[in-house]
């Protein structure tokens, strides 16, 4: 017959062999044997599964209601009603978080312009060293020296 290709290494050869026909198909069972009945597994009891209770939240009116007691600021405000709180205690932690996150984004609390430099290396006059010189400036202002 003509001549045959075969595929070597995504090089195509020339083969002088004469080849069989090949059948695909998509059992491996031979040709001209019967087919067995596929097996289908059935469940022996259907299992109930367990009814998860629906999450019930606070609704947006509570949460506003519990938001104006604490008199937050209104991007506060904004950003806790944008969540959902199962209760009253999820809440006040969510108040409590962004207010810690507020203060730490602000640094609230920490003493601001004072760098070391500014510290005076002087030792501090006391209370009497003071009195004495105001009184001192007071009598050369008015002239009783």
């Amino acid at each position: 017959m003509g001549k045959d290709y075969t595929w070597d290494d995504e090089i195509l050869f020339e083969s002088d062999a004469e080849s069989e026909p090949v059948t695909i198909s998509e059992d491996e069972q031979a040709a001209g044997e019967p087919n067995p009945e596929p097996e289908l597994e059935t469940p022996e009891s259907p299992v109930p599964e367990p009814a998860q209770e629906a999450v019930k939240f606070l609704t947006e009116a509570q949460v506003a209601e519990l938001l104006d007691k604490r008199h937050l600021h209104s991007l506060v405000r904004t950003r806790l009603q944008a969540g959902k709180y199962i209760d009253l205690p999820t809440l006040e932690r969510a108040v409590t978080d962004e207010l810690a996150y507020l203060r730490e984004l602000t640094g609230a609390g920490r003493p601001f312009g004072l760098a070391e430099s500014a510290v005076s290396s002087k030792p501090t006059r006391t209370m009497e060293e003071r009195v004495k010189l105001q009184q001192a400036a007071c009598d050369k202002f008015l002239g009783k020296q």
